[in-house]
């Protein structure tokens, strides 16, 4: 619980970073690597829909020698480290647990995650975006845009760790149809 914490303290003081340092000081994300930060709008996982509302700050496995922490606030780097050799455990552990229960030699999955070098651990911020009442000046955000767009994550495993009241996310069932909280936080689902 005190990690969980520690991390959610860790990329919200990343996160609330004034809008020019994250820009100018943190290491943009890389394709390459898929490691560093995405600000707002970098990103549309859906390409029939706007950008994605969401900034993102991406690491792999320390090993492989290609996070950069420039940028980023004092303990975020060790946070997010000691957060990343818990999820590696807890992966080793799913592992071993998808083996077991389909019958399977406890170390058939695990023979893959040896290296953890196709990884990615993603912090991810999702900055308000009611849309401003009339009068204020501002445009509306567009109907269409939201927090992220439908996508299939691209790896064996996804653990989703909430921050406090979170809803959740949808799941899309192969036949169609919502499984699932209300994607975003929002209420309407």
């Amino acid at each position: 619980a005190a990690l969980r914490r520690g991390a959610f303290a860790a990329a919200e003081a990343l996160f609330a970073q004034p809008e020019e340092h994250k820009r100018e000081r943190l290491a943009r994300l890389q394709p390459a690597t898929n490691t560093g930060y995405a600000p707002v709008g970098l990103e549309s996982l859906n390409r029939a829909r706007p950008a994605d509302l969401k900034e993102a700050f991406n690491l792999r496995r320390p090993e492989l020698g290609l996070n950069n922490f420039a940028g980023c606030p004092n303990g975020y780097e060790e946070t997010a480290l000691e957060l990343w050799r818990a999820l590696e455990l807890a992966a080793r552990r799913y592992a071993l647990a998808c083996a077991l229960a389909l019958g399977l030699e406890t170390d058939y999955f695990l023979r893959s995650l040896q290296r953890f070098d196709l990884c990615t651990l993603r912090m991810l911020h999702y900055p308000p975006c009611d849309p401003p009442a009339e009068g204020r000046g501002r445009q509306p955000v567009s109907s269409s845009a939201i927090r992220v767009g439908e996508h299939t994550d691209f790896g064996a495993y996804t653990f989703l760790l909430l921050g406090d009241g979170a809803q959740g996310l949808q799941v899309k069932s192969v036949a169609g149809g919502e499984v699932g909280g209300a994607a975003g936080g929002e209420g309407e689902g």
